[in-house]
């Protein structure tokens, strides 16, 4: 396994897999492999990855975590990353959550790489102009990455 990613949206699990196999591994016969998988009820599509594909790209910078929540409401996902892309965030993971209860809730987590030269600061404070008047709350962190 290369990559992975995973969530539950609406009751429903989602899992997108990027994984390696032998190139003697044809499509068709790792397909059928995956046919169990679906007569359990479980839905699996498979593509072949270009060799463009299949290199990590190399890092443009910081990787920052964002987080904005507050009331839920139209724009708050276009604002947020209208202010992120003036600032040449490179977004590549951005997931939402609403809220029940008293009043909807709206929380956004955006995972991203921040220009070496913006700091955490210059972040908060686009996100802070962009987003005035909405009722919400951002902050910034660091996501550290320690060696295996």
């Amino acid at each position: 396994m290369e990559d992975s990613s995973m969530t539950r949206l609406q009751g429903e699990f989602a899992m997108l897999v990027i994984f390696s196999a032998p190139p003697a591994a044809k499509s068709r016969a790792l397909a059928a492999k995956f046919k169990a998988l679906e007569k359990r009820g479980i839905r699996v599509t498979l593509k072949s990855l270009a060799a463009r594909e299949r290199k990590t790209p190399d890092s443009a910078g910081k990787t920052r975590l964002v987080t904005v929540y507050g009331g839920d409401q139209p724009g708050i996902v276009f604002h947020v990353t209208r202010a992120l892309a003036g600032l040449d965030f490179n977004v590549t993971d951005l997931t939402t959550h609403r809220t029940e209860g008293d009043g909807a809730g709206y929380i956004l987590y955006i995972e991203g790489e921040a220009p070496v030269s913006v700091t955490d600061e210059a972040i908060a404070a686009a996100l802070e102009e962009e987003t005035s008047g909405l009722g919400l709350t951002a902050s910034v962190k660091p996501v550290e990455s320690s060696p295996l």
